[in-house]
């Protein structure tokens, strides 16, 4: 043998986190001993018993491999092996044993993945013994191998705690960078939190200049003037997520609800540049748009604070909702909901008529029913403000077949995304188009226009108003209308203002006489209390999350501003 010296001092012990080690390290001294078949797989076993000079020599050399087993284990695994006969023997159940050992952790991870996962803050739980739960389970997780880093965790924490903590949330998001915070500064204890309020407002305006923060800018002052902290603190109702990010309805304390919309997709422009743009869709005046009452602008994101609509969207009323007022979307109120539409857009094209897509995201969820089914169109004119690279899967004028195709964008595409919005209507179908794989749904263009062609138009009404026989011939033009917006070519397609005109004309003759909008009134921020609760009781605040559709802007999250 190589070497028949071995020198105890620094044997290596195998350890449940350090076992590649140990095993590598076993390797070279079975090597180094000259007796590395027990490891690399050459070891040829021989009957015990035998005594024949060769056989002896070979059990000597496997003695010498069990011995220097024997020497590198601690009692635990001395145990295991102790009845083992041969070398090969001990070195296969000390393989098995640590097998079996991953596997069990690797069950045990999955576990307290799981369990991760699935914690949240409950209402009664403190905030203390919430925090040592989650680091409890996250030493545990690091325990069977799991890397898990403090930003991980403290935006878990961040994420998970109670709508009532709002404000801490935003507190520190606005005055600490998180990816360089250590768990320990995260301090929740319930006694600090106010603290941790306090000390952001301290330091806010470094904070604001650092990370591209301002204040909450109002613009439109008609439901009082309030700001981010009456935000934080408001009762926040989660109403839908889509491609722009989220939305939410806030109940701020004396009962004004507004729809504060989140969204990371529009970070093209600087402040000015955002600022200039959002001074220009909040000075339109037209009882079919909805303006925002306010904004906030962040460098990673954007807010959007609008009126709180009770009825929702028009996409939950068709589709969403069989109640009261899907009911009410009789062919009258189709028809002022399409005159609507095509009114506003109307005038969005005049007003935005510099820029390519002056709506860019009209469809049913971006069309809110106010009072008396009077559409409003919210969502509008935030083309130029969108990311490139996210502008074909946030914008639904990207649907439109040039767009799609061969990213051609213009006038025309917003005109196709109002024919389609017609047929919608005129059908009571869901277009196929809404869905980013166009699977599901009904392809309402290809319909119609099949139907057209076959001359069968009266057969794709939606059968809930064409009992309205007087007005059948009313819903054919407006099909037609809805034809002509959506063809393929858009040179062969209306114009808006010629839509308009047409649909226009439909609605004068259907007697239906179109007037100024009849704007709902919400208690404003100088209303006492007691008329908030005089409001909500007369059944104004809707507990529903599906009222304004799931495709709304976006929304400071309850718990989750600012966190990536």
């Amino acid at each position: 043998m190589a070497n028949s010296d071995i020198s105890f001092a620094n044997l290596p012990i195998p350890t449940k986190k350090k076992w590649s080690k140990w095993s590598t390290q076993m390797r070279v001294l079975f090597r180094y001993q000259d007796v590395h078949e027990v490891v690399d797989g050459d070891h040829q076993e021989f009957p015990v018993g035998e005594v024949d000079d060769q056989k002896a020599k070979e059990r000597k050399k496997d003695n010498k491999k069990l011995f220097i087993i024997h020497q590198c284990v601690d009692d635990a695994h001395f145990e295991k092996i102790q009845h083992a006969k041969t070398a090969r023997e001990a070195w296969s159940i000390l393989i098995r044993c640590h097998t079996r050992g991953e596997k069990i952790k690797k069950v045990k991870l999955q576990t307290l993945r799981r369990q991760y996962e699935l914690m949240q803050m409950m209402e009664g739980d403190r905030v203390r013994e919430y925090f040592d739960k989650v680091i409890a389970i996250t030493n545990q997780m690091k325990g069977c191998g799991e890397v898990i880093t403090d930003l991980m965790v403290i935006k878990k924490i961040m994420r998970s705690l109670p709508q009532k903590f709002n404000y801490i949330v935003v507190a520190i998001e606005e005055s600490r960078e998180l990816d360089k915070m250590k768990i320990e500064e995260l301090d929740v204890d319930a006694n600090t939190l106010p603290a941790v309020k306090k000390s952001s407002s301290r330091r806010g305006s470094a904070a604001s200049q650092s990370k591209g923060v301002g204040e909450l800018v109002i613009v439109n002052d008609e439901k009082g003037v309030f700001g981010l902290p009456d935000l934080m603190r408001a009762a926040a109702e989660v109403l839908g997520n889509g491609s722009f990010g989220s939305s939410y309805k806030a109940v701020m304390a004396n009962g004004v609800a507004v729809v504060v919309k989140r969204t990371r997709e529009m970070n093209v422009l600087e402040k000015d540049g955002f600022d200039a743009e959002m001074r220009k869709l909040t000075s339109l005046k037209h009882w079919n748009i909805l303006t925002p009452l306010a904004y906030h602008f962040r460098k990673d994101e954007k807010l959007v604070i609008s009126e709180y609509v009770p009825k929702g969207s028009l996409l939950f009323s068709l589709h969403g909702d069989r109640g009261s007022s899907h009911t009410e979307l009789d062919w009258p109120a189709r028809m002022k909901v399409v005159g609507g539409i095509a009114e506003g857009m109307n005038y969005l094209h005049k007003e935005l008529g510099s820029s390519d897509l002056p709506h860019g995201n009209l469809k049913s969820s971006n069309v809110l029913l106010g009072p008396d089914n009077e559409p409003l169109l919210v969502d509008y004119g935030f083309s130029g403000m969108v990311n490139p690279s996210s502008a074909a899967q946030t914008l639904f004028a990207y649907k439109a077949p040039e767009a799609a195709e061969n990213g051609e964008i213009s006038h025309s595409c917003d005109v196709y995304c109002l024919g389609v919005v017609i047929l919608e209507i005129l059908t009571g179908k869901f277009p196929s188009q809404y869905l980013s794989t166009g699977k599901g749904g009904t392809d309402v263009v290809q319909w119609v226009e099949t139907a057209i062609s076959e001359g069968r138009v009266a057969e794709v009404v939606d059968p809930e108003i064409a009992n309205s026989r007087k007005s059948v011939g009313e819903m054919e033009q407006l099909l037609h209308i809805g034809a002509a917006c959506t063809r393929s070519n858009p040179l062969q397609r209306l114009g808006m203002e010629e839509a308009f005109r047409r649909i226009d004309q439909v609605r004068s003759e259907s007697g239906l006489v179109k007037g100024s909008r009849t704007t709902e009134v919400l208690p404003s921020l100088v209303d006492d209390y007691e008329d908030a609760q005089e409001f909500e009781s007369q059944g104004h605040f809707d507990n529903s999350h599906r009222r304004h559709g799931t495709d709304s802007f976006g929304s400071v999250d309850n718990i989750e501003l600012g966190s990536s």
